[in-house]
């Protein structure tokens, strides 16, 4: 069976985090000189948190909407079913039903595994700005059909809660790491400029080189 709509399952939320606070350390390690002894720290390390900051999915329950096709379901697994050969396709009409889920929030999020989870996560994908719930059936089942998608939307909320309380810490801890990294790169540069003072002699200007 297919895994690719496997939700919270592609990534290690926890690796992710550390990889994001490797890129900013990365981004200001790279910042020119110029930058790092003009501006102010603390506006300087707000902004980086700023962007580093991941912000996870929140679902809009009041705009979800639907859609439905027929469509042709195989049946050659369902043993409730006289089929003489199995080994291959048998199709009969079916009813395909989506659930369409606003959502706010890094989409990719959505991939990524918290601390707590399940060996059986919900399923879904993600297109545009919403969260789709496909379901498949041979009945015009309506109350099954929707009770099963409030079960699945339950799931994911339940795992929404998970990746708000993994990410929480990390959000916070970002201006404190970015302070402290453009702070150690600002005294380094300005021991350089100490050291350079010490030798007697002027300067050059950078257009001088």
């Amino acid at each position: 069976m297919s895994r690719d709509d496997l939700l919270f399952a592609q990534y290690d939320l926890r690796q992710v985090m550390e990889a994001q606070q490797k890129r900013m350390v990365a981004e200001i390690d790279a910042l020119s000189s110029d930058r790092i002894l003009r501006e102010d720290v603390g506006r300087l390390a707000e902004e980086f948190a700023a962007k580093f900051t991941l912000q996870p999915p929140q679902l809009d329950e009041t705009k979800i909407t639907t859609d439905h096709q027929e469509v042709q379901v195989d049946i050659s697994g369902d043993p409730s079913r006289l089929i003489h050969d199995r080994s291959r396709p048998f199709y009969r009409a079916g009813t395909q039903i989506q659930f369409f889920v606003p959502f706010t929030g890094e989409e990719d999020l959505f991939k990524c595994q918290p601390s707590t989870y399940t060996l059986n996560p919900p399923r879904g994908k993600v297109v545009g700005r919403d969260l789709v719930l496909t379901y498949t059936s041979l009945q015009h089942d309506a109350p099954a059909t929707k009770a099963e998608f409030d079960r699945d939307l339950g799931s994911i909320k339940g795992y929404l809660e998970c990746v708000v309380k993994d990410v929480a810490p990390h959000n916070a801890s970002l201006e404190e790491l970015a302070t402290k990294r453009i702070g150690m790169r600002r005294e380094k540069l300005q021991k350089d400029q100490g050291l350079a003072a010490e030798m007697g002699f002027p300067v050059r200007r950078r257009g001088d080189r």
